[in-house]
């Protein structure tokens, strides 16, 4: 199989393979609906540029695709602003779930503030501007070494209550009986462990993250 590049073209044909194969598209919250289907979760992790999520969003919207989306407060972009605000607002209304994406651990090290503190703030302000989140996704930023996961799964029953949480991303539950793949670079940007197409060969149900500022339209610089 050829090498794909990360187009919107190729998502949308990842997309139109799953149907014919009779994936049956799902929010993450809506995990354990469809016992009967194949499942396929999309998720999103908005790292960078709030703009490179605008053509998924057209994307999910022709094809009837819910999304779960994960928004930094403590990041490179300012949600604040109204063309991030805006398009972040357009996800809801076109209702899509948004989550807190954050690098929690590496931030309270930064700003010498407790671990819940900057949950807490992150999650208050996300509130605010969006209304009830439901869910969160730890983000590793510089420091590879600090993984805020181990730290999430020892105080998740504490923090889950605090916040009305239903679900952080990397619960067991989604591993189990779901096939992860996901982007990133190895050196170069690629499928890490498996590509969409060979999940759906073996009939899996697929549990698939992406990151929006590295696909595009007509060239890779388009976001920037």
């Amino acid at each position: 199989m050829k090498k794909e590049k990360f187009t919107y073209n190729y998502l949308i044909k990842i997309i139109k393979k799953a149907k014919n194969k009779k994936y049956k598209f799902i929010s993450l919250k809506d995990y354990n609906k469809y016992k009967n289907k194949k499942k396929f979760l999309l998720r999103l992790d908005l790292d960078f540029y709030p703009k490179s999520l605008s053509g998924i969003l057209e994307i999910a919207k022709k094809f009837k695709i819910p999304l779960t989306i994960y928004i930094r407060v403590a990041g490179p972009y300012n949600i604040f602003w109204y063309e991030n605000y805006t398009i972040i607002k357009n996800a809801i209304d076109q209702g899509h779930t948004i989550g807190l994406h954050s690098n929690f651990i590496e931030r309270a090290k930064l700003i010498k503030k407790s671990i819940t503190k900057c949950i807490d703030d992150e999650i208050t302000v996300l509130k605010k501007l969006f209304g009830n989140i439901i869910t969160l996704a730890p983000h590793r930023d510089i420091n590879y070494i600090e993984n805020s996961l181990p730290w999430i799964e020892k105080n998740w029953s504490k923090i889950k209550k605090k916040h009305n949480f239903k679900f952080h991303a990397y619960e067991k539950k989604f591993f189990l009986n779901f096939e992860y793949i996901n982007e990133g670079l190895n050196p170069h940007l690629c499928w890490r462990n498996i590509t969409p197409e060979t999940a759906m060969k073996k009939n899996k149900n697929i549990y698939m993250l992406i990151h929006p500022h590295w696909w595009f339209n007509k060239n890779p610089y388009e976001h920037y």
